[in-house]
Protein backbone atom coordinates (compact mmCIF):
# COMPACT_ATOMS: atom_id res chain seq x y z
CA UNK A 1 0.00 0.00 0.00
CA UNK A 2 1.23 3.45 -1.07
CA UNK A 3 0.75 6.32 0.98
CA UNK A 4 1.11 10.05 -0.01
CA UNK A 5 1.78 13.40 2.36
CA UNK A 6 0.38 15.91 -0.12
CA UNK A 7 0.68 19.42 0.76
CA UNK A 8 -0.69 22.46 -1.50
CA UNK A 9 1.63 25.31 -2.19
CA UNK A 10 1.71 28.99 -3.87
CA UNK A 11 4.98 28.36 -4.57
CA UNK A 12 6.17 25.26 -5.94
CA UNK A 13 9.89 26.81 -6.71
CA UNK A 14 9.81 27.96 -3.40
CA UNK A 15 8.57 24.81 -1.08
CA UNK A 16 10.65 22.42 -3.51
CA UNK A 17 13.54 24.40 -2.82
CA UNK A 18 12.76 24.42 0.91
CA UNK A 19 12.04 20.50 1.29
CA UNK A 20 14.73 19.88 -0.60
CA UNK A 21 17.33 21.70 0.80
CA UNK A 22 16.17 23.08 4.44
CA UNK A 23 15.18 19.68 5.44
CA UNK A 24 17.10 17.66 3.57
CA UNK A 25 14.58 15.71 1.63
CA UNK A 26 17.23 15.47 -1.46
CA UNK A 27 16.19 15.47 -5.00
CA UNK A 28 12.21 14.66 -5.97
CA UNK A 29 11.79 11.39 -7.22
CA UNK A 30 8.68 13.42 -9.45
CA UNK A 31 9.82 16.67 -10.51
CA UNK A 32 7.33 18.89 -12.86
CA UNK A 33 5.76 22.19 -13.04
CA UNK A 34 2.70 20.89 -11.03
CA UNK A 35 4.10 18.73 -8.62
CA UNK A 36 7.41 17.42 -6.75
CA UNK A 37 7.08 14.23 -5.30
CA UNK A 38 10.23 13.59 -2.62
CA UNK A 39 10.05 9.50 -1.37
CA UNK A 40 10.45 9.63 2.40
CA UNK A 41 10.25 5.78 2.90
CA UNK A 42 9.81 2.68 0.69
CA UNK A 43 6.22 3.32 0.46
CA UNK A 44 5.59 7.05 1.64
CA UNK A 45 5.82 9.60 -0.50
CA UNK A 46 5.73 13.67 0.69
CA UNK A 47 4.04 15.35 -2.86
CA UNK A 48 4.15 18.95 -3.12
CA UNK A 49 1.26 20.45 -5.95
CA UNK A 50 1.13 23.43 -6.58
CA UNK A 51 -2.69 25.00 -6.36
CA UNK A 52 -2.71 28.75 -6.78
CA UNK A 53 -6.49 29.64 -5.37
CA UNK A 54 -7.00 32.15 -3.45
CA UNK A 55 -9.04 30.39 -0.49
CA UNK A 56 -5.85 28.21 1.10
CA UNK A 57 -5.33 28.93 4.89
CA UNK A 58 -2.08 27.68 5.54
CA UNK A 59 -1.33 28.19 9.35
CA UNK A 60 -4.73 27.73 10.18
CA UNK A 61 -5.60 24.04 9.27
CA UNK A 62 -6.75 21.03 11.55
CA UNK A 63 -3.24 18.92 9.60
CA UNK A 64 -0.10 18.74 10.62
CA UNK A 65 2.82 15.73 9.83
CA UNK A 66 5.59 14.16 11.58
CA UNK A 67 9.24 13.36 9.79
CA UNK A 68 11.78 12.03 11.95
CA UNK A 69 15.32 13.43 10.57
CA UNK A 70 19.04 12.10 11.75
CA UNK A 71 20.27 15.54 11.40
CA UNK A 72 17.57 17.08 14.06
CA UNK A 73 19.84 19.75 15.32
CA UNK A 74 21.27 21.11 12.47
CA UNK A 75 18.38 21.42 10.44
CA UNK A 76 16.30 23.00 13.66
CA UNK A 77 19.27 25.67 13.70
CA UNK A 78 18.49 25.87 9.99
CA UNK A 79 15.37 26.86 10.94
CA UNK A 80 15.42 28.98 13.56
CA UNK A 81 17.59 31.16 11.57
CA UNK A 82 14.48 31.48 8.89
CA UNK A 83 12.18 32.45 11.67
CA UNK A 84 10.10 29.21 10.89
CA UNK A 85 10.09 27.33 14.57
CA UNK A 86 7.38 27.63 16.51
CA UNK A 87 7.70 27.22 20.55
CA UNK A 88 10.35 25.35 22.16
CA UNK A 89 11.65 21.39 21.72
CA UNK A 90 9.83 19.43 23.63
CA UNK A 91 9.42 15.44 23.73
CA UNK A 92 6.75 13.07 21.83
CA UNK A 93 6.61 10.09 21.99
CA UNK A 94 10.21 9.48 23.02
CA UNK A 95 11.68 11.74 20.82
CA UNK A 96 12.87 15.23 20.48
CA UNK A 97 10.58 17.40 19.01
CA UNK A 98 9.86 20.82 17.37
CA UNK A 99 6.94 22.30 15.61
CA UNK A 100 8.04 24.38 12.80
CA UNK A 101 6.78 25.64 9.05
CA UNK A 102 7.30 25.77 5.74
CA UNK A 103 7.84 29.18 3.89
CA UNK A 104 3.79 29.37 2.81
CA UNK A 105 3.05 28.45 6.91
CA UNK A 106 2.29 24.89 6.49
CA UNK A 107 2.87 23.28 9.95
CA UNK A 108 4.77 20.21 10.26
CA UNK A 109 7.02 18.06 13.30
CA UNK A 110 10.12 17.83 13.03
CA UNK A 111 11.69 14.34 15.66
CA UNK A 112 14.45 13.06 16.30
CA UNK A 113 16.47 11.04 19.05
CA UNK A 114 16.94 11.60 22.22
CA UNK A 115 20.89 11.98 22.71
Amino acid sequence: MKHEILILVNSLEECRYFYRETLQLGEPVTDSSELAEFKLGENVSLVLEECLAKYLEHTSGATSWVIETGNFDEICGNLKKLGMLSGDEFIRKGRRAQKAHDPEGNPFILTGKIN
